[in-house]
């Protein structure tokens, strides 16, 4: 009930979460529940809020449990990690009418092994192992 009252209705987000979702509050709560799906446990810690006129900017860093499947990509039982930073535009009546979000998607992607790497037409997981094996791959032999 606080997300309704603190965001305004029409709402409008700029970010990948909420790519091909309707607007305002139907979209945002979707997106949420996108999140909440993949992630349970999801906990967000704020490590920086910065305030100016009607904007506000918060680096957080995100965690949580892969036990769900996200944007098509099925449970893996992984942590989850990522970074992110959000610009909030507040109206004069005290409720969010726009904001910008970045996350660490690669990052959070690694941390799930969402990523592959293509390396010389083979596909390589993005790990320590998996980059180890790429650069053996893709490094000339010399007769």
């Amino acid at each position: 009930d606080y997300a309704k009252h603190a965001v305004h209705p029409d709402v409008v987000f700029h970010d990948q979460i909420r790519e091909g979702l309707p607007p305002g509050h139907e979209g945002m709560f979707q997106a949420m529940h996108r999140v909440f799906e993949a992630v349970p446990d999801f906990h967000v810690e704020i490590t920086e809020m910065i305030c100016e006129r009607d904007l506000v900017t918060v680096v957080f860093h995100g965690s949580g449990t892969h036990t769900g499947t996200f944007m098509g990509y099925p449970a893996t039982g992984r942590p989850v990690v990522f970074d992110s930073i959000s610009i909030v535009r507040w109206s004069d009546e005290g409720q969010i009418i726009e904001g910008w979000q970045e996350a660490d998607q690669m990052g959070m992607a690694q941390s799930i092994g969402m990523m592959q790497r293509l390396i010389a037409g083979r596909m390589f997981p993005l790990t320590l192992d998996g980059l180890d094996a790429a650069a053996r791959a893709a490094t000339p032999r010399v007769p």
